[in-house]
């Protein structure tokens, strides 16, 4: 009571223009030296003796001793604890962490004890929880100059508890003075401080300190978790200002503060301004009471204006710190990035496109916060091409150097969303900039992990293939005790697509992670922030990225298919006509006519050609079973096996004449090449293999039992054509013989011709080869 009485004198003395100005003054030169005292020394000298005196006296108060050391400036002109830890050149990050821990615990404490300093000696009215306290107590102690003051009880004199010397709003005005003094002085105060030692991170030399920039990220979100802290704590204490827990506001923010306490029953029967969101407190049934109805109206005002003031206090501090952490985050996050693949690999001078500009456009048009755009700065084909597949596997397509960049975007996934939240928790005011955020790292990662890394790698596979066979034709029979034949493909460019496999895999479980919970993770947090059009271009960024590469894997795949098909025609046709024309005379019919117009059995069951190329498939096939998944590995193997069929079939009706001991070889050589199709697929996919095997029938019979075998229910005209059958039946050895005049049909040829009511050979004209591919011969069986 006798600082009420104190503070009701010197405003009378000075009409109130100072009074406050001086609290606040002595309150932050006396409990915040680190902050105010050089400053306000010069500007207030007549404080000196006063601070002098007050301020020893503050650190031997109880739970004061073990403050950290940058409170006390012990002489003047000395650089404060944070100042020195700014310049320093090794930052230290759990000293600052500590530091700044230990000035917003130090701001709340003292801010929560002046609130109810303010409450007892600013008001007009004496605040609920002290009158009653008076009123159990009736006297109060105040010692000064060891002279005890015991000012007359309340029940004999109630006007103590009155004054007309201060307004309503006067409280309100102190503790809003007070606050913007320790947080918003822009030279001293708590924000400007902060701002200080963020720009002393900044080294503004020519070249960007990147090793700085990842520490100062994590100072943002230390900052921001510690601020978010302290204004929960101080607007709870403006709530406590005005009678403890009786005075709860009911805004969203406020009511999961964790000291927040329930109204009791009592609630029934209390009066207040309900529009302004606080609960009056209860009435008390002393006969010298005041009326508490009107003191917690305007103390609700005060306490919904106060916190209000709070709450735009902390959107000033964290707004500038969000948008400024975010383009650094997306800055730090995009070097980081490429110096992983800088560190293996080559980058190139950063490219640009139409695509590209209206990408970011529509990213950025609508955030005023994000100005970063990196840049897409992707591999050098050349260079991986030069450095080969080892190169490859044992640097850019290692998995230490593909998972780096996943653990970096996860990291600042957790950052952002601890800098930004759900949005929810403030009502949905931050729902927005949450989402775009979130957005906009997960874009920027679709553009890197793509266009820079991946999608380069996959282009230079296809030019790491010997598409080209060697011109000379293959000795054979290969040695199998040896390696077998590539084919064109090296084993490791297999191991080169299952690792580009597995780490479009990695980017979506560790990046989108659909319907994975906890994880703080792309769709999580845009689910969370319920910003339906975020997401909506999230998964069109993800859908694109997956296609993107996927044309270009499957543009590779068709590559490594072509390439397959080359080798096949070198050991097929190069490699077994050259051994059928190195053969001899006694195995063939005559000379040109292919490795099947034998007129003896081989010693082996298969031709030279056909037992190489099924070595070196099986080799092959071991090799894409390890790297593909199996539908990939079914569609891939289906195709080549069809690309087979068509090489020895367009091969046998061009070239080939077949005999009846070569028919005999072509049909094991058949089998031999369905049984390693067969390896994945069954039999309807390889059904081409099944039509040529009947088809070898013509070759091994009479030409006196060829027509039972064309025609009836299951005669090959029903089974796979007439055209194809009369086709492949013009490859036997004898469907015509030499003359001097040119190649002429065989009697019997035409004699079954005639019965069989064919009056146009469809060979006397060119054929269409294409007619009698695999993919035809499926369509016409089916």
């Amino acid at each position: 009571m006798a600082l009420r009485e104190l503070a009701e004198a010197l405003s009378t003395f000075d009409s109130g223009r100072k009074l406050h100005e001086r609290y606040v003054n002595l309150v932050v030169v006396t409990k915040f030296p680190q902050l105010f005292r050089r400053t306000y020394h010069q500007e207030h000298d007549l404080l000196e003796e006063y601070v002098e005196e007050h301020e020893q006296l503050y650190y031997d108060e109880p739970g004061n001793q073990n403050q950290p050391d940058y409170y006390h400036d012990d002489q003047k002109g000395k650089t404060s604890s944070l100042e020195k830890d700014s310049s320093m050149q090794e930052f230290n990050m759990d000293a600052t962490r500590s530091k700044l821990s230990s000035l917003f615990h130090q701001v709340c404490e003292v801010c929560t004890k002046e609130f109810q300093l303010i409450a007892h000696v600013f008001s007009p009215n004496l605040p609920p929880h002290l009158l009653l306290q008076s009123n159990n107590n009736g006297n109060y102690n105040h010692n000064k100059n060891n002279h005890k003051y015991n000012p007359v009880s309340n029940h004999s004199n109630p006007n103590l508890h009155n004054s007309t010397s201060f307004s309503d709003t006067y409280p309100q005005q102190v503790a809003r003075a007070l606050l913007q003094r320790i947080i918003s002085d822009p030279h001293t105060g708590m924000r400007a401080r902060i701002d200080e030692l963020l720009d002393s991170m900044d080294h503004h030399g020519e070249d960007f300190d990147f090793e700085a920039g990842s520490k100062k990220l994590d100072i943002f979100v230390v900052i921001h978790e510690k601020a978010a802290g302290l204004f929960g704590l101080l607007k709870e204490a403006a709530v406590q200002m005005w009678g403890g827990t009786n005075m709860i506001p009911t805004s969203r923010s406020s009511s999961k503060r964790k000291n927040s306490t329930s109204v009791g029953n009592d609630a029934k029967n209390r009066k207040g301004d309900t529009a302004s969101g606080v609960v009056s407190a209860p009435s008390t049934t002393s006969s010298h009471s005041p009326n508490f109805a009107s003191i917690s109206t305007a103390n609700a005002r005060a306490i919904a204006s106060l916190t209000q003031f709070l709450t735009t206090q902390e959107a000033t501090l964290s707004g500038r710190h969000r948008r400024e952490y975010i383009n650094l985050e997306l800055r730090i996050l995009h070097h980081e990035c490429c110096a992983t693949l800088d560190r293996v690999g080559k980058l190139l001078k950063p490219v640009y496109s139409k695509d590209d500009a209206a990408h970011n456009l529509n990213l950025h048009s609508t955030s005023t916060m994000i100005d970063y755009r990196a840049p897409i700065m992707p591999l050098d084909k050349e260079d991986i091409v030069k450095g080969g597949y080892v190169t490859l596997l044992n640097g850019l397509l290692k998995q230490a150097t593909l998972r780096k960049p996943l653990v970096r975007a996860t990291d600042s996934l957790a950052r952002a969303r601890l800098m930004f939240g759900t949005g929810r928790d403030d009502g949905g005011s931050g729902l927005d900039s949450t989402a775009r955020v979130i957005l906009a790292i997960f874009h920027q990662m679709c553009n890197f992990y793509g266009r820079c890394f991946l999608y380069p790698i996959v282009e230079s596979l296809g030019k790491l293939l010997e598409k080209n066979p060697p011109s000379a034709p293959p000795t054979l029979p290969l040695d199998e005790s040896s390696k077998p034949h590539d084919l064109g493909i090296d084993g490791n460019f297999w191991i080169s697509i299952e690792r580009i496999h597995s780490a479009a895999k990695a980017f979506d479980r560790e990046l989108w992670a659909e319907n994975r919970q906890g994880g703080v993770r792309v769709w999580e947090i845009l689910t969370e922030t319920g910003s339906q059009t975020s997401l909506t271009l999230a998964r069109d960024r993800r859908v694109r990225f997956f296609q993107e590469l996927e044309e270009r894997g499957e543009a590779v795949i068709l590559q490594a298919l072509d390439t397959l098909s080359a080798h096949v025609q070198w050991i097929l046709v190069a490699g077994g006509e050259a051994a059928a024309s190195s053969g001899g005379g006694r195995f063939f019919a005559s000379q040109g006519a292919g490795p099947y117009a034998v007129s003896a059995l081989l010693d082996s069951p298969n031709s030279p050609a056909v037992k190489a190329l099924i070595f070196c498939l099986r080799a092959q096939f071991v090799h894409m079973q390890a790297a593909l998944t199996p539908s990939s590995l079914s569609g891939f193997w289906k195709a080549l096996s069809m690309r087979v069929h068509d090489i020895l079939v367009t091969r046998i009706l061009q070239n080939y004449y077949i005999s009846t001991n070569g028919a005999m070889v072509l049909s094991r050589d058949v089998e031999a090449l369905r049984s390693v199709s067969m390896l994945v697929g069954g039999d309807r996919a390889h059904q081409h293999w099944e039509n040529l095997r009947e088809l070898l029938t013509l070759y091994m019979t009479r030409p006196d039992a060829l027509q039972g075998m064309l025609v009836g229910e299951k005669g090959l005209f029903e089974r796979v054509g007439k055209e194809r059958a009369i086709v492949f039946m013009s490859r036997r050895v004898d469907y015509r013989y030499k003359t001097n005049q040119g190649m002429k049909k065989s009697q019997w040829v035409n004699e079954l011709l005639e019965e069989l009511g064919i009056m146009n050979d469809p060979t006397d004209v060119q054929v269409n080869i294409a007619m009698f591919s695999a993919q035809r011969a499926g369509k016409q069986v089916g």
